[in-house]
């Protein structure tokens, strides 16, 4: 009986320990929400290099306008020109490390421009999710999903909803490109567009063909350049990463964004006669290995361009 009991209770333990070895591994960590949540505002306040606060949010949607009063109705005399570089998935205490960081393509924009915390997730909490198609067809679209139709990664923009994309590149005169590596742009968010415009949607294999996309689209002299990059996004949803600012692969990623924009913005800088707007942004930020619902971490975002807004 003794010994039956010996073996029940070696059963048991090694059970729990199971347990806890794959909840370590593979489940985010909730316990700590509130201390992480903590962590992170300390964080993004403390940074200074952010020119708002949690209570004074930019919303999303407000970025289409910014882009679409700086091409359609710019006063320079120069050429208006686009350059949207999206880092996906990226949180905004990411950018709490390019403070004075003269390597950094966010800090190149800012110093003399704007960055602010942004909001995804629609007007009110819940309205749509913290996901990569609705955090970029709010922004491509100035509207949140209840009017543009993306509430979720599934969802397709509205038949009679024009992306600030479509509307560049349909204009006398001008052009553009949108070039990204994760296939349901073309296949469900934008798919009206992309059949309709194939010549705007590039998809590429990855983020090294994407910045080459947008390398070729600078340099064939397109209006508005537009470009997703997954870095971020992809070593968020690693096991073996996550959406933490202190976790090697997470970091690496942020560096590879970092320095694709540097090559991007070196290429605009030295064009002549043309008024570049340069925006880096991101379309939600992430926690544990997941993202999608309204906590802090995932909800707040970023947005930087090169002049003041």
């Amino acid at each position: 009986m003794e010994k039956k009991k010996k073996v029940l209770f070696i059963v048991i333990a090694a059970v729990l320990v199971a347990a806890v070895v794959c909840g370590a591994i593979f489940l985010p960590p909730v316990v700590n929400l509130k201390k992480n949540e903590e962590t992170f505002r300390d964080a993004v306040l403390t940074s200074g290099i952010y020119q708002n606060d949690f209570e004074s949010l930019y919303m999303q949607p407000d970025i289409y306008d910014v882009m679409y009063e700086h091409v359609f109705n710019n006063t320079s005399g120069k050429t208006p020109k686009l350059l949207f570089i999206g880092y996906d998935g990226c949180r905004a205490d990411m950018l709490s490390t390019v403070k004075d960081d003269k390597a950094s393509g966010v800090a190149r924009l800012y110093t003399d421009g704007t960055l602010l915390l942004c909001r995804a997730g629609g007007e009110n909490k819940r309205d749509q999710n913290t996901d990569t198609a609705p955090g970029w067809a709010a922004i491509f679209t100035g509207m949140w999903g209840k009017q543009n139709g993306v509430v979720t990664n599934g969802s397709a923009k509205k038949a009679n909803v024009d992306t600030i994309m479509k509307q560049i590149h349909i204009a006398v005169g001008l052009s553009a490109s949108f070039s990204y590596s994760w296939k349901p742009y073309h296949t469900t968010t934008y798919a009206d567009e992309a059949k309709a415009y194939p010549e705007l949607y590039n998809y590429c294999d990855n983020d090294i063909l994407t910045i080459d996309g947008m390398v070729k689209a600078i340099n064939d002299g397109k209006t508005a350049v537009f470009g997703v990059l997954e870095y971020c996004d992809s070593a968020g949803h690693n096991p073996l990463g996550g959406f933490d600012p202190k976790k090697p692969r997470y970091i690496t990623a942020f560096e590879d964004s970092e320095k694709a924009a540097n090559q991007l913005i070196d290429l605009v800088e030295v064009r002549d006669g043309e008024d570049w707007l340069i925006i880096i942004a991101s379309d939600h930020g992430g926690y544990g290995t997941s993202h999608g619902d309204e906590k802090l971490m995932v909800c707040t975002t970023f947005f930087a361009m090169n002049k003041k807004l």
